[in-house]
């Protein structure tokens, strides 16, 4: 079995479990989720919570139905309606009727809503100002255009 250490395959196990694109894009990401969760936190932004982004990342600027969230999220219309119910008690989100269809209600940003966003702009500003400290601008910024580029990509595949 590879995971024994005697496995002629354990190195290449050892390799990829520390080093993959996997793992690294990982830290990556908690790094960005911690320091988000710090900025808005330091902002005056409290409760909200890392499974929030479930809503709040995909919802768009003018409103989304919460079916539509939950589908881009991946997540149970009804795990979603609990997220979105503890975003409307925190006064970032209100549900509306959903002037295409009456039966649906559209998810809105509240005033103190689009103030979070621009925090979150703010700190995202302050951790890209991080990430060109620690490599370099240049590298910074490719790293961001790269990023930027695969997503798109990854966008097009699924969506073809």
């Amino acid at each position: 079995m590879a995971s024994h250490p005697d496995s002629p395959d354990f190195d290449r196990l050892k390799t990829f479990y520390t080093e993959s694109i996997t793992r690294h894009l990982k830290e990556l990401y908690d790094w960005a989720a911690t320091r988000m969760a710090q900025g808005v936190t330091a902002r005056g932004h409290v409760g909200i919570r890392r499974s929030h982004e479930l809503v709040l990342s995909p919802m768009e600027l003018t409103g989304s139905r919460l079916v539509d969230i939950a589908r881009q999220s991946g997540v149970s219309k009804n795990a979603i309606g609990q997220l979105a119910d503890e975003l409307e008690a925190l006064n970032y989100i209100c549900r509306q009727d959903d002037p295409s269809d009456g039966r649906a209600k559209r998810l809105q940003y509240t005033a103190a809503g689009i103030q979070l966003l621009t925090d979150a702009m703010a700190t995202g500003e302050e951790m890209e100002e991080e990430l060109a400290a620690l490599i370099g601008k240049r590298k910074a910024d490719l790293l961001k255009a790269l990023i930027s580029e695969l997503v798109l990509k990854i966008r097009d595949q699924d969506i073809g």
